[in-house]
């Protein structure tokens, strides 16, 4: 069944929002200094809030970019994250070290129009990247590239991108720029293992469960057809 992921949660709500719109997959950001942030006894105590749920709840992600492994671990634990998200530079090495299932943010440039070779390039990156994550038994998240923050960005790149590397036989999940409105078209164009969104599921800056809601509802509707 392909995965629906609703990140950037900071809110007991929006935790049992997402839940009841049935994602599969929440997200704490734990990057430092970006918007979204939640510091780790915040974390800890809505993490534990939230598992004393009635009925199955989706699989708590911790989101870390470039931080240190025992730092990833330590926050891991304290926190009962079911798996991390790295949305950095992270290398096999690191994921051998991970104490939890991880997945791993590949950031993708938006290829010049016309140009092929740079396209090739791209595609060349992505596809050594991809492989490396499946030899360690990880999941992998394609997200625009973006020297602001890593991820989280509401921007797109070109779905046609991910649409050859799932030709090419590759398995991830998409993100970058999705929402409720657009993310029927980019399940149809990429044919995506899963989704995943923050800023598009926001209103004013803020968590929408409306949106949440519609979100998980619109992509279920085309994972289905």
């Amino acid at each position: 069944m392909a995965l629906v992921k609703i990140c950037g949660l900071r809110e007991l709500e929006h935790l049992r929002s997402a839940t009841e719109a049935g994602a599969d997959l929440l997200g704490i950001v734990f990057v430092e200094n970006v918007r979204r942030q939640l510091a780790p006894d915040a974390a800890r105590d809505l993490v534990a809030k939230f598992r004393l749920s009635r009925g199955s709840i989706p699989s708590i992600v911790g989101l870390f970019a470039n931080q240190s492994i025992d730092h990833v671990n330590q926050i891991a634990a304290d926190v009962n994250l079911d798996l991390v998200q790295l949305c950095g530079n992270e290398e096999p090495p690191f994921w051998a070290q991970l104490k939890r299932p991880f997945i791993q943010m590949i950031h993708i440039p938006d290829a010049i129009v016309g140009d092929k070779q740079e396209r090739m390039r791209i595609l060349q990156g992505a596809e050594e990247r991809l492989e490396q994550i499946k030899v360690a038994k990880g999941l992998a998240i394609l997200d625009r590239s973006s020297k602001a923050q890593p991820g989280g960005t509401g921007k797109s790149f070109d779905w046609t991108l991910a649409r050859d590397l799932r030709l090419l036989g590759h398995t991830f999940l998409l993100a970058g720029g999705l929402t409720p409105e657009n993310v029927g078209t980019a399940i149809r164009t990429a044919h995506p293992d899963g989704v995943d969104t923050s800023s598009g599921v926001e209103t004013n800056g803020v968590k929408d469960s409306v949106r949440i809601r519609a979100f998980a509802k619109n992509a279920r509707a085309h994972f289905s057809e």
